[in-house]
């Protein structure tokens, strides 16, 4: 994972992905707890993240956006960039579940 050490204490509740943009740094550096963007955002705002700018740009999928873990699965949101997922918020984010033997997938 990227150092983000310099980078400021995420807020609760607050992606990954945002945490590591250069416009929430600013904003945040301004005392707001948004960059205020609205035409950005991730899959539950059909976007994925078409703003972002910050060391995982050209690499999202490789990290989950949500939490940061390593990627077990890429997303693709309307055939925008493709963002990462690992198993954990595919699961408590999406409740996808892997299928076991003759079991569909959920």
């Amino acid at each position: 994972m990227p150092d983000g050490s310099s980078l400021p204490v995420p807020e609760p509740g607050m992606v990954f992905i945002c945490r590591l943009c250069l416009r929430m740094v600013t904003a945040h550096g301004n005392g707001m707890d948004s960059c205020g963007r609205s035409d950005c955002g991730g899959p539950s705002a059909g976007k994925a993240f078409p703003l972002y700018d910050g060391p995982l740009a050209g690499v999202l999928e490789n990290y989950c956006y949500m939490c940061g873990e390593e990627s077990y699965k890429a997303i693709s949101v309307d055939g925008q960039k493709r963002l990462g997922m690992c198993k954990k918020c595919l699961v408590n984010v999406f409740g996808v579940r892997e299928k076991t033997n003759n079991q569909e997938e959920t």
